[in-house]
């Protein structure tokens, strides 16, 4: 992750996609690591009942 060689995009429409794609990966991983922390919470939850 962020280790191989970085390329320059100098087109406008490849760039901005690189970016969405870049974006969409950044929420798709917070919105997993939310999930797992819920499903956490809820295993303790039921732990302490």
């Amino acid at each position: 992750m962020g280790t191989g060689p970085h390329f320059i995009i100098t087109d406008s429409e490849s760039n901005s996609f690189y970016n969405r794609s870049e974006l969409q990966n950044f929420t798709t991983s917070i919105v997993l690591n939310l999930f797992l922390i819920s499903l956490r919470f809820q295993e303790k939850f039921l732990i302490r009942i």
